[in-house]
């Protein structure tokens, strides 16, 4: 970590850009590029489970391709409620997402923030000693135990993806008519 704010403050890393060491933690080369753009820079389908304004449509615009984003800002600016609709659009959007705070608590806020199907995807690590530790070791049992069902059983999952899709196939009719 001394490497990269060495990096970062020196100029050394382009503006914009994440530091290489922290790039290879969250970038999957294995992994498509996301969602093409429409002509006005918004991704085809944005994947916001809480009401979103201009501003967070513009973050998912800018950050299209990017490494990673960095949202900060004053109390009360909505800054949870942005990151959980990053979160939430760029795991269904298939990409892997790492996020960091100063303290545990505002990543406490940000999970219950999550819809829960999504929190069910987090492996979450907040704290130090045994109970984060018991934390830590439950929500990668189950992420396993889900990445086991799926393997055993894709039907069902490809069959309610299809469904779902029908429900926004529907939602998107009933928006433009």
């Amino acid at each position: 970590l001394r490497d990269i704010e060495q990096q970062m403050s020196t100029g050394s890393v382009e503006p914009g850009r994440l530091p290489y060491a922290w790039r290879q933690l969250i970038e999957d080369p294995d992994v498509p590029a996301p969602d093409p753009v429409e002509p006005g820079g918004v991704p085809v389908e944005t994947y916001f489970p809480l009401p979103a304004n201009d501003e967070q449509l513009q973050i998912v615009r800018l950050a299209n391709n990017k490494a990673g984003v960095v949202v900060q800002g004053p109390p009360g600016t909505g800054k949870s409620h942005t990151i959980a609709n990053l979160i939430s659009h760029y795991l269904a959007s298939g990409q892997r997402v790492l996020v960091t705070a100063e303290k545990a608590q505002a990543l406490k806020v940000l999970r219950d923030k999550l819809p829960e199907p999504l929190r069910e995807l987090c492996v979450t690590l907040l704290g130090s000693g045994a109970e984060a530790d018991k934390d830590l070791e439950k929500n990668v049992r189950a992420l396993l135990e889900r990445y086991q069902r799926a393997l055993l059983s894709p039907g069902c999952y490809i069959r309610e993806a299809d469904r779902l899709g029908d429900q926004i196939d529907a939602c998107q009719l009933v928006l433009q008519g």
